[in-house]
């Protein structure tokens, strides 16, 4: 990962679990792995494309304290939002029917609707720029 993130702050590894139980999943490694340096952070490379929409910007990533309320207020039990942009959008895992994390997608919040970003975190990272 060559993004730089500002803002970061420590956190409750024990968030994680609330949050893995929650939604009965477990988390991408490699987003708990970046979560130990990078948690609220913002990314220095923060623009990324998706098919409908070009230059979306991850703006934070969301504190751990409000992916469950985040979660509850976007109505989508199948997303788990990560992160967020300046507009309202969302950023988050999308849980497919076998119950496993299948995607990341873009939350439109006006439209209501979803966009698939990458297959995986760590593919979504390569992407900011």
């Amino acid at each position: 990962m060559n993004t730089k993130w500002k803002y970061v702050e420590s956190f409750d590894k024990e968030l994680l679990t609330n949050i893995e139980e929650y939604f009965n999943i477990k988390l991408p490694e490699d987003y708990k792995k970046l979560l130990e340096t990078c948690n609220r952070g913002k990314p220095e490379k923060e623009q990324f494309d998706v098919s409908s929409r070009k230059k979306c910007v991850l703006d934070y990533l969301i504190d751990l304290n409000d992916v469950i309320k985040t979660s509850k207020r976007i109505k989508k039990p199948k997303i788990i939002p990560i992160g967020n942009d300046p507009f309202g959008n969302v950023i988050g895992f999308k849980i497919g029917d076998t119950g496993k994390i299948e995607c990341l997608v873009f939350w439109d919040h006006e439209t209501k609707s979803e966009t698939i970003i990458a297959k995986t975190f760590s593919d979504f990272l390569k992407m900011l720029y």
